[in-house]
């Protein structure tokens, strides 16, 4: 079966608008929100036309599961991968140390120091190292009336024209949709996808929709329902 491209609607609107989120208050952090035991399932569907016979569609679930101390610095660490094949999007969360930092910066500590692709600091596009041969980063955030804002990042500098990567990023929910493509036309040649289910976020359990579009339905008197009320999006 053929696949369209899947380009989520926020990283869409990247590529047809200018729009940023100037002069809106937000706090970057609420884009991932970093606490041990917060997780989030995903369905993560891998698609190589070329080999029929490696396509695969799994549940993913990535978890916040304990926090290290370097250099005077806390940082979250995330569960490794449950599988390592079909392969995770290197910007998935899996497997990573993070931390935000204070200028509103999501950074992940490597073996060889800390690298940063999710900034807020800087004005877009920003300059990143090179993963999959990306160089850069165009970053848009986008606001409305009635839900949280998505951030959305698609990576550029590739020399294939044919390929992209994208993620996007939900304030109070974390990293939504993540991909990497391959489309000769508008049908996709290859798709590395992570779709996001739901999370549990402080001990409370929302799917995705109900995130997008701000409606809690259990959780009115949790951290989360907190979070919804210092947005003051109603």
């Amino acid at each position: 079966m053929a696949h369209r491209r899947r380009l989520p609607t926020v990283c869409l609107f990247l590529l047809t608008a200018s729009y940023t989120a100037s002069g809106q208050s937000f706090r970057p952090e609420d884009f991932l929100p970093l606490a041990v035991g917060n997780s989030w399932t995903y369905v993560h569907e891998y698609y190589d036309k070329r080999h029929p016979d490696l396509n695969a569609t799994i549940s993913l679930t990535i978890a916040v599961t304990g926090t290290t101390v370097v250099n005077q610095r806390t940082y979250y660490v995330f569960s490794d991968p449950p599988y390592y094949y079909p392969p995770i999007p290197h910007f998935a969360m899996a497997g990573k140390t993070v931390r935000w930092s204070a200028d509103g910066d999501l950074i992940e500590l490597t073996p060889t120091g800390e690298v940063c692709l999710f900034r807020f600091s800087v004005p877009s596009p920003y300059v990143i190292a090179a993963v999959y041969d990306d160089t850069l980063c165009y970053r848009s955030i986008h606001a409305f009336a009635s839900r949280p804002r998505d951030a959305g990042f698609i990576f550029s500098g590739h020399p294939s024209v044919y390929e992209s990567r994208y993620a996007s990023l939900l304030e109070f929910y974390g990293v939504a949709q993540l991909a990497v493509e391959i489309a000769l036309t508008d049908y996709a040649e290859f798709i590395n996808a992570l779709d996001p289910v739901g999370a549990v976020l402080s001990g409370h359990a929302i799917s995705y929709q109900d995130a997008r579009h701000h409606r809690p339905t259990t959780i009115l008197n949790s951290p989360w329902g907190g979070l919804k009320s210092r947005s003051r999006l109603r």
